[in-house]
């Protein structure tokens, strides 16, 4: 999906760059270049703000089986990031809310998982179904195995 969504914001980048090259009427005057721009200002900021996010994860991931989710402080997440608190405040509201961030993204990630399994031709439907239940339970043995972890440490 990031390589997708990257192909989506290069594709906008190169026809911005076309429509301002060819246009022989100024940028402000003319509405399908600004709106382009417009479009590509917020694409690259909403970009950027996924990339911070998923840095801020991955940092708290690694800090948590380091030390134990008790043991890691939202100011060690900043350190290593090299962030403000108020940074990872905007993306997080509290340091419980990376858990349900966590959560979340494995059950966006099964789901994705799911909707390619089922738009395979090669094989039938029961064995499409088969292949995204063995899916789905290996996934969530390693999230069970993972809070289950979480839950050790914490005490």
């Amino acid at each position: 999906m990031v390589k997708y969504t990257k192909y989506i914001y290069w594709t906008k980048i190169n026809a911005c760059k076309s429509l301002l090259r060819n246009s022989r009427t100024p940028i402000r005057g003319s509405f399908p270049d600004s709106r382009c721009v417009i479009d590509l200002a917020i694409s690259l900021r909403q970009e950027k703000k996924a990339e911070q996010r998923r840095a801020i994860l991955n940092a708290a991931a690694v800090l948590f089986r380091k030390r134990a989710y008790e043991e890691t402080r939202v100011r060690d997440i900043v350190e290593r990031l090299r962030i403000s608190e108020v940074t990872f405040f905007n993306y997080f509201p509290t340091k419980d809310a990376l858990i349900g961030a966590f959560a979340l993204e494995m059950l966006e990630i099964s789901i994705a998982a799911a909707k390619r399994e089922f738009e395979r031709d090669e094989c039938s439907v029961p064995d499409r179904i088969r292949s995204v239940i063995r899916q789905w339970a290996t996934s969530w043995d390693s999230i069970l195995s993972f809070m289950l972890w979480l839950q050790s440490n914490r005490g």
